[in-house]
């Protein structure tokens, strides 16, 4: 079975610090149900997207797949 690799959005024709940053809030968007109100000065999942951010930047940068750091 073969599953969705989002590494090539990231890479792209260079690797993009800022596409990584939209994906992993594209995940906790997607994630929260929908008409939830975010409050901006108690948003924990700030930390958490940052973290998404940075393991999927990780990732890319040695060519892993998303696995190496998500299992």
């Amino acid at each position: 079975m073969r599953h969705w690799d989002p590494l090539p959005y990231i890479t792209g024709p260079t690797l993009s610090e800022a596409r990584a940053e939209r994906l992993a809030a594209q995940f906790f968007t997607s994630a929260r149900p929908a008409g939830t109100k975010v409050d901006a000065d108690f948003d924990i999942d700030i930390e958490a997207k940052n973290l998404t951010f940075l393991m999927l930047l990780a990732v890319a940068c040695v060519g892993q797949p998303v696995t190496v750091v998500c299992t």
